[in-house]
């Protein structure tokens, strides 16, 4: 069965919505045996996500952490224990995808998604990229999230399966305010420490713009076709999280995305290129005192082409410090 436009559309939605995700959990529990509802149940009690040290190959002392994050989750997941709850305490600044906290990125990200969301040309909708046919689809579904459909129609095709696959996984047991970012962003406040972003939410979300436009409307009607058999494969995601299991992510996961006819596309715009401008960025704070936790989406922590081993390939000492 077929995943791709579904999983993009998380994986937008999540990206857009907390740090602008890709990833979300959906507990299926008619679907589950009673066994797999228990150990399903230990591991969103005794989550172990990806988390790595790294050190300056010159000044070993200086250090930082980077984590693996899901941006909505269920309010049982437990993931700050052991070395994330070591490394969440002895850090003195939190570094996201991009600062969704501060009220200037806020207003950013709102200028952001107009820019690059938005038709800006009164002769131009959603309706009219898509078809009368595939619109009324559409138009059903959203009614069902009782979506504007003023706003919808303003709307690009990747920005309206973004919002609508984001209302949906809300819908299933997930919220923001549950999510890695907004929890410590709450840390940081109480702490009095600080949060920063290693993007801006135009940079971010002008990925998503280059998408082609005979993309966005596959990547949109894949979405609503495949949305209720998606729950399953979005559970699957939100376990190789908890577990911890980076051979599992990359074969199940990255390696599914490429195999799709625009897969390539997708991960070198949402994941590759971002992840190769943040890792000067991430070197940066290497040159300023302290710990610092960078935590972004697992995505960019796997593979080749991951956070961890861009730094290793500069000769930073990387360690997984917890994971597989």
């Amino acid at each position: 069965m077929k995943f791709r436009a579904f999983l993009h559309s998380l994986f937008v939605s999540i990206v857009i919505g907390a740090g602008l995700v890709q990833m979300a959990y959906s507990p299926s529990a008619q679907a589950m045996t009673v066994r797999q509802q228990t150990s399903h149940q230990a591991l969103l009690e005794n989550a172990k996500p990806l988390l790595w040290e790294v050190r300056h190959p010159e000044h070993p002392k200086q250090l930082l952490y980077v984590f693996g994050t899901i941006h909505l989750m269920p309010k049982e997941m437990k993931w700050r224990t052991g070395p994330v709850h070591k490394a969440v305490t002895n850090s003195t600044r939190y570094v996201f995808e991009i600062d969704t906290a501060a009220i200037k990125e806020q207003v950013a990200t709102q200028q952001a998604l107009f820019r690059h969301g938005i038709y800006h040309d009164p002769n131009d909708s959603l309706q009219k990229a898509l078809g009368d046919d595939d619109y009324s689809k559409v138009l059903a579904v959203a009614k069902k999230f009782k979506l504007n459909e003023a706003q919808l129609q303003r709307m690009r095709p990747w920005l309206a399966s973004v919002t609508i696959g984001r209302e949906f996984v809300i819908k299933h047991n997930m919220d923001p305010k549950y999510g890695v970012e907004n929890i410590l962003t709450r840390i940081a406040e109480m702490r009095d420490i600080s949060v920063s972003g290693l993007e801006t939410p135009d940079e971010q979300i002008g990925q998503f713009g280059k998408i082609p436009d005979n993309v966005q409307k596959v990547m949109l009607m894949e979405a609503l076709d495949q949305m209720e058999a998606g729950l399953k494969y979005v559970e699957k995601i939100s376990e190789a999280w908890a577990r911890g299991d980076h051979q599992l992510f990359h074969k199940e996961h990255l390696e599914q995305i490429l195999s799709q006819k625009n897969g390539p596309l997708f991960v070198k715009l949402l994941i590759v290129d971002r992840n190769k401008l943040w890792i000067p960025r991430i070197e940066s704070y290497f040159r300023k005192p302290g710990i610092s936790f960078v935590a972004v989406g697992t995505m960019h922590v796997i593979g080749e082409d991951g956070v961890p081993e861009l730094l290793k390939r500069k000769g930073y000492k990387v360690k997984l410090i917890q994971g597989r």
